[in-house]
């Protein structure tokens, strides 16, 4: 049975955070999808055609107290089908396989049940080396782990941090895979991802812990936007350790993702914001979305359109990406 959600999508449970929820664009098997994972009861994992707003599939993350446990998740497509990752806590690590939720590798267990010692898992991506995707998970004591998303192997000695690591992006410098690490005091470090060699001393960009870190390219040249709890946005030059620029300021933590142009869409308070990253200047003026709180924001090609999709508390809505203009995201309900 279809499940129309109508203009804009509705989120099946009221709640949302984004300390625990995210939202990503994939394609899956030749279909665009958007994937949801939720801070709702049972950490829930919603799958929805992102053409149509018809919901393909439902899972919960499941764990021995997904009913109250930090969740953290990434979107992993290393050039094949997407595998969705989440972590919770520091108990275990699930991949699962879309666009129907299903498991894609044995469970990654960190500790065991009930553990209360155990650190927290704070940040997840992961790259791929030699062919083999490698989970790359950052926790609450300052550890950043890298295991072989297959065997779920420990791969090399962890890198070390001084706090918790809350956000972790991959880039290429030279052809090499670099790891940018944000800390919760706002020191950014930058190791090199297979000899875990560091890259220049740690840079000090924010002030607190990361809400996101996301590489792109400008004029062949990579740069990492950041975003804090320090309720700022910065631009730094992960080769030579420059901030780029002036920051931007928002009376809120935001969330980000890259979208064309190149731009930087933000949503932060009740709007979403546009940015041209070579001047980091408005693109246009900030679409306001009143009294209702902006999450999550994700970029996705829907049937040859670049489209924005921006999760609030209860819906998700979608623009598109180049005008900013809203694109109604299924049939009425």
């Amino acid at each position: 049975m279809r499940d129309p959600l109508g203009p804009p999508f509705a989120v099946h449970d009221g709640y949302w955070s984004e300390a625990h929820g995210r939202l990503f664009g994939a394609v899956a098997y030749g279909r665009p999808v958007l994937v949801r994972v939720g801070a709702d009861r049972g950490r829930q994992i919603t799958v929805y055609d992102a053409a149509t707003g018809v919901t393909i599939g439902v899972s919960g993350v499941g764990g021995w107290h997904a009913m109250g446990g930090l969740i953290r998740s990434h979107l992993s497509s290393d050039g094949g089908e997407p595998v969705l990752v989440t972590a919770l806590d520091g108990e275990v690590v699930r991949q699962w396989r879309l666009p129907h939720p299903a498991p894609a590798a044995p469970d990654l267990r960190l500790a065991r049940p009930g553990d209360l010692k155990a650190p927290w898992v704070c940040a997840v991506t992961s790259y791929v080396h030699d062919g083999r995707t490698v989970l790359v998970l950052g926790d609450s004591d300052g550890a950043v782990r890298r295991f072989d998303a297959a065997s779920g192997a420990e791969i090399a000695p962890p890198l070390v941090h001084e706090g918790s690591v809350d956000r972790i992006a991959v880039y290429t410098v030279g052809g090499r895979t670099h790891l940018a690490c944000g800390e919760d005091t706002g020191r950014l470090w930058r190791w090199d991802a297979v000899t875990g060699v560091p890259v220049g001393p740690p840079l000090s960009a924010h002030l607190e812990l990361y809400f996101a870190i996301v590489p792109f390219e400008i004029g062949g040249r990579t740069l990492l936007a950041t975003s804090s709890a320090d309720q700022s946005i910065r631009r730094v030059d992960p080769v030579s350790g420059d901030l780029v620029g002036e920051f931007r300021a928002f009376e809120e933590g935001a969330s980000v993702c890259l979208a064309p142009g190149p731009v930087l869409a933000v949503v932060e308070g009740g709007n979403l914001w546009r940015f041209d990253l070579a001047t980091f200047e408005p693109v246009a003026a900030p679409v306001s979305f009143g009294d209702e709180c902006l999450e999550a924001v994700c970029a996705l090609d829907v049937d040859g359109r670049a489209a924005l999709f921006v999760a609030g508390e209860k819906t998700i809505h979608r623009f598109d990406a180049t005008t900013g203009e809203p694109w109604p995201t299924g049939p009425a309900a």
